[in-house]
């Protein structure tokens, strides 16, 4: 099966800070999403084939995410 796992973007007037999982630090600092990843790493060892997508870090927008997740 292929999974594909999302660190979904920020939307307008959601506060960066107030995110459940707390990725960013006073500092600015961004962490990875880490608790998808140990997922992401359950369900490759199972033989699914996984794509993790952090839109965050990597700036992208919803539209973007809709166009790689389309072409996975």
């Amino acid at each position: 099966m292929r999974i594909y796992m999302l660190n979904a973007p920020y939307i307008d007037n959601f506060v960066r800070c107030g995110r459940w999982q707390g990725v960013a630090a006073r500092g600015g600092t961004l962490y990875f999403p880490i608790w998808l990843a140990y997922a992401a790493g359950v369900l490759e060892k199972e033989g699914h084939k996984v794509k993790l997508v952090d839109a965050i870090a990597w700036k992208w927008d919803k539209n973007k995410v809709l166009e790689d997740a389309k072409k996975n």
